[in-house]
């Protein structure tokens, strides 16, 4: 009788080591997808907000431009504000790619990948 109680004792510790193990790993997986879900939520936020500031100046100007008479698109400042807003949406999307190197990694690994036989090349000429 001692020796069902013991191996029964036995039994139970090993299953509380197995429960405290599986929480032990789910608290950690839990841990790392809190820190993705935050890295994410900071990612697209500052893209919504560089897209309002670098787009939404020339989608304000699109929606004014169809008010305007003709000869004020061919006024000077008008022309310069067109230009600028253009450059607003080019400079958006480059700061866009910038923005993904910066907090993905898995990004920045992808991106590695084509270069990888050009730098080795280059390596084996200077060599």
């Amino acid at each position: 009788m001692c020796a069902l109680s013991i191996s029964g004792f036995v039994s139970s510790v090993c299953y509380m080591n197995h429960v405290a193990l599986c929480c032990f790993v789910f608290l950690k997986v839990l841990e790392k997808q809190k820190k993705l879900s935050m890295r994410l939520s900071v990612t697209l936020v500052t893209m919504v907000i560089m897209f309002v500031l670098l787009v939404g100046p020339s989608m304000c100007l699109t929606f004014v431009e169809t008010f305007l008479p003709n000869d004020v698109k061919t006024h000077f400042g008008y022309m310069v504000a067109l230009k600028v807003t253009n450059f607003l949406q080019a400079l958006k999307f480059a700061t866009n790619f910038i923005l993904y190197c910066a907090t993905n990694r898995q990004f920045r690994i992808v991106m590695r990948r084509p270069f990888r036989g050009i730098l080795r090349c280059c390596d084996r000429t200077y060599l």
